[in-house]
């Protein structure tokens, strides 16, 4: 048993941005008593150069203040590849500091404290920058959007042109995330925003010499991700026929794909008129293959765009929730318990913000579950949520 000097605190006063001793960020929750956090594995110093965070393990936390320690739970979800839970008690030595009391489940951090939020590098301006700065200059880009997620059928397949990979996606399900058009007049972005049923190009890039875009021959958190979570790190094959194999999962004209990325339009010289739409480069490459595994555990997404780790701990379901700017838009963590009803299963839990994103919510929601592969929100936006994979690489 460790003997620490603790302090009370303020309610509100542990919000923000946090380093532990096992190198990873953690964004706190600190309101009405109770502490929450998301916690990210990083690559580089506090994940400042890192286009993805928590790809080796991503935890969410809630617990409670009571006297002189703060009593809780953890849990692994499935958008790093640890799958430990348990409990965690924490001792707030100061404003800036938090110890571990005691774990049981593995969790591996004893200490934290806390941080300046460090400047992502991939923030919207720098982005737009390196999308528009990249190819030969007769084939410039102009970002219409930061970030956008759609999802569809491949119906061209896969070309490799020196590194790059493109193939062509007719969507079905689209989220277009505007926000301040670059060289573009608002009647051209409104005109490229709304792409449903439209066919449209995608490109993972090879190398982009930056950790600040990334490549699928890139390494980890510079890597472009497959089924949410997993880098590519260069084992992907394109093959004569217009298929794919990415760690060895084929992938051909006909599969069901969500893609995450940035939206573009091409112009043939620096005053053309801007022409064809795309999804330039791809970050995020989701192969769509939902399986009933008896648990709700496993990659989900919703129709505001966020992508869901689910992990089912009995009957208490957790999630961590990032929309599909990496979360800057949204980071959320959910707990709520599974209650049978007579059509299915109702889930009544709490949902909270953290810092990683901006929206601040912190409410009690309740969804319904008719099969084990969706869920609908009672009375609340978004409406609905459906499974994406049973776990990393499934």
């Amino acid at each position: 048993m460790h003997s620490f000097s603790v302090v009370v605190v303020a309610d509100g006063a542990l919000t923000g941005t946090w380093i532990g001793d096992d190198k990873a960020v953690y964004y706190v929750r600190h309101e009405a008593g109770a502490l929450w956090w998301v916690g990210l594995s990083t690559d580089t110093a506090m994940g400042a150069e890192d286009f993805h965070l928590g790809l080796r393990f991503a935890n969410v936390f809630r617990g409670r203040l009571v006297g002189e320690a703060v009593i809780g739970e953890f849990v692994d979800t499935p958008r790093g590849d640890v799958p430990q839970n348990g409990t965690l008690d924490l001792a707030v030595v100061s404003v800036g500091e938090m110890r571990r009391l005691r774990e049981l489940g593995g969790f591996g951090a004893s200490a934290w404290h806390r941080i300046e939020a460090p400047a992502r590098a991939q923030a919207a301006a720098r982005l737009a920058e390196l999308v528009r700065a990249d190819g030969p200059a007769d084939q410039r880009r102009l970002v219409c959007a930061q970030h956008v997620v759609a999802e569809g059928v491949i119906v061209r397949g896969f070309v490799s042109d020196r590194d790059d990979i493109t193939f062509a996606l007719r969507t079905e399900r689209n989220v277009w995330e505007p926000w301040g058009a670059q060289d573009v007049t608002p009647e051209q972005a409104a005109a490229a925003l709304d792409h449903q049923g439209d066919v449209l190009q995608c490109t993972l890039k090879g190398q982009t010499g930056t950790t600040r875009l990334p490549g699928w021959m890139q390494r980890d958190a510079s890597s472009v991700l497959f089924s949410n979570g997993r880098p590519i790190n260069g084992y992907a094959d394109a093959a004569p026929d217009g298929s794919v194999r990415v760690f060895g999962r084929h992938i051909a004209m006909g599969t069901r794909v969500r893609v995450a990325g940035c939206l573009t339009m091409r112009r043939s010289s620096a005053s053309a008129e801007p022409g064809e739409v795309a999804i330039y480069p791809v970050y995020v490459l989701d192969f769509v293959a939902p399986v009933a595994r008896g648990t709700y555990t496993g990659v989900w997404c919703a129709d505001d765009g966020g992508t869901y780790y689910l992990r089912q701990i009995g009957d208490v379901l957790w999630w961590l929730g990032m929309s599909h700017d990496q979360g800057r838009s949204f980071t959320s963590v959910f707990s709520g318990v599974l209650v049978p009803d007579g059509t299915g299963t109702v889930v009544h839990g709490e949902l909270v913000d953290v810092p990683l994103g901006a929206r601040r919510d912190a409410r009690p929601i309740s969804l319904h579950s008719t099969q084990p592969t969706t869920f609908t929100a009672l009375g609340e936006r978004p409406r609905r949520w459906w499974k994406l994979s049973d776990h990393l690489g499934s």
